[in-house]
């Protein structure tokens, strides 16, 4: 990297717009963003070396025809059909929201059957207990497809969900690394166990993991390259997967990390801009929150039956060791070690990354290990799909 005094000095912010904006900028972040230009935003400098183009397109047009092959092969494991309870909130939920945008039903009468999912509300009213962003999708299927194709289409949310995962992970872990770790980690998070285990079940968890790396992905972005709209659209994503899983609003830790990195402190205007991605996060969850409190009378639907409360100290201290067990033996293999020790070095290169990543990773790893499901004794994979 060019020593900074060896720079010529900036004085003005038309000379700022002229310094290069992106990978191949020389430029260090505090010189580039000095008191002298205000209204520039603070830019994250990732330590990885500059690549070019013909690198990242090609290894880019790789990380899809890996993420297109493993949808392929998955496919032919594909069937439009799953007896589980959980589904069942989903996609009968999703069913409903479809012709009446909300995922309640009226029971016709005290001994109508519903899944073991769904809980009723003081006026009598049923909804699933989950969080409303699957039957939106399930709803939108329903939409595209009608009754004759809807409730297939309903079935390829997991797998597209999947695809799209493994090419953010790519264009994420790229911006941090470089395009052969992001081509590595491609290929790792689609030979992963539970990611293979997820794909074809109708469940949360893909939808789940393809919002949050899509919605860091563009957060990273707004984090290099500024614009607003990168910000409004990482913050509507991260925001969209708290419809999804509530514990997902735990992502605002990796968002306010990006947020304090880019402020300056003495400028409104950027308390302004970074907030635009909390702005954005708040549509979904504050649509979610409004209809759960209209419909249920409890801001989510296990606040219900008493599960919000399910998280104690105790279990963590009882669980950690078994956590770490199923990321070694069921999860993550070889790769956790590596894992760790790959987040020390990324401290050690950049410390605002590093500190990204952890506060994506630690708390909710903490948190769903201090859940009472996850303290019952299973040591399947079934625990680690959170």
């Amino acid at each position: 990297m060019t020593d900074v005094a060896e720079l010529p000095r900036i004085q003005n912010a038309e000379e700022i717009e002229q310094i290069p904006r992106g990978d191949e900028s020389p430029l260090p972040l505090d010189y580039a963003t000095t008191a002298n230009a205000p209204q520039v935003e603070r830019r994250l400098v990732t330590p990885v070396e500059a690549e070019s183009n013909f690198s990242y397109w090609l290894t880019l047009a790789t990380a899809v025809l890996i993420a297109i092959g493993y949808f392929a092969a998955m496919h032919q494991y594909w069937a439009p059909a799953h007896p589980g309870v959980d589904q069942n909130g989903y996609l009968v939920g999703g069913r409903q929201f479809a012709s009446t945008f909300s995922t309640g039903v009226k029971p016709a009468n005290p001994f109508q059957y519903f899944g073991a999912m769904w809980v009723m509300s003081e006026d009598g009213w049923l909804y699933p207990k989950y969080p409303l962003g699957i039957p939106i999708l399930t709803a939108a299927c329903m939409w595209i497809g009608g009754e004759a194709n809807g409730p297939i289409l309903t079935y390829y949310i997991a797998p597209i969900c999947a695809l799209l995962a493994i090419v953010a992970m790519f264009l994420l872990t790229r911006q941090i690394a470089g395009c052969f770790a992001g081509l590595l980690a491609a290929a790792l998070l689609a030979t992963n166990p539970i990611f293979l285990y997820q794909t074809n079940n109708p469940w949360s968890h893909m939808p789940d993991l393809a919002f949050v790396l899509w919605g860091l992905t563009f957060l990273m972005w707004w984090w290099r390259y500024d614009g607003l709209w990168r910000a409004a659209i990482g913050g509507f994503l991260l925001g969209y997967a708290v419809t999804i899983r509530y514990t997902e609003g735990l992502l605002l830790l990796p968002m306010a990390v990006v947020c304090l990195s880019k402020l300056r402190w003495r400028s409104w205007r950027s308390y302004v801009t970074c907030a635009a991605p909390l702005f954005a996060w708040m549509i979904p969850v504050a649509y979610l929150l409004v209809f759960n409190k209209l419909a249920m009378g409890t801001w989510t639907g296990y606040d219900t039956t008493n599960e919000s409360t399910g998280f104690e100290a105790e279990t963590l201290a009882q669980r950690w060791r078994t956590t770490f067990e199923l990321l070694y033996s069921t999860g993550a293999f070889f790769i956790l070690p590596m894992g760790f020790m790959g987040l020390l070095l990324v401290f050690r290169a950049s410390w605002r990354i590093g500190l990204f990543l952890l506060a994506w990773f630690l708390p909710g790893v903490m948190l769903y290990s201090s859940y009472y499901w996850a303290g019952m004794g299973n040591m399947n994979m079934g625990f680690l799909r959170f």
